[in-house]
C-alpha cells in the first residue's frame, strides 16, 4: 500500500496546532505531569491539581498538604530530575503550592 501525501502522525499534528495557537507551554506542562506521575514512589498519582509553566518556572499545585510538604523537602531532587530530562533552560525553578 502507498502512503498518502497528507498522512500525519497524530503527535506531529498536535504539536503543529499548539505552535499555531501559542499554547506549547500547556502541552509541555501536560508532558511534565505525565512524567511526574510515572515516577516510582513519588505518590503523585492523582494528586496534581494544576500544573503550569511561566517564564521558566514550573508551578505545581497539589491536593494533599502532606504530600506538598514532602515534595517541598525534596524540591531540589525533583528539580534536578526535571532539569536532567527537559533541560535547565526550560525549567529553572520549581514552585509548589
Amino acid at each position: 500500500m502507498r502512503k498518502k501525501k497528507r498522512e500525519f502522525v497524530a503527535s506531529e499534528l498536535v504539536k503543529t496546532f499548539a505552535q499555531n495557537h501559542q499554547f506549547e507551554d500547556k502541552l509541555f506542562a501536560f508532558e511534565i505531569k505525565d512524567f511526574l506521575q510515572s515516577l516510582p514512589r513519588s505518590g503523585l498519582q492523582g494528586e496534581i491539581e494544576r500544573i503550569s509553566i511561566r517564564e521558566g518556572s514550573l508551578l505545581l499545585k497539589l491536593r494533599s498538604p502532606l504530600l506538598r510538604h514532602e515534595l517541598r523537602m525534596r524540591k531540589s531532587q525533583y528539580l534536578g530530575i526535571l532539569q536532567e530530562k527537559y533541560g535547565k533552560e526550560k525549567i529553572a525553578e520549581l514552585l509548589i503550592f
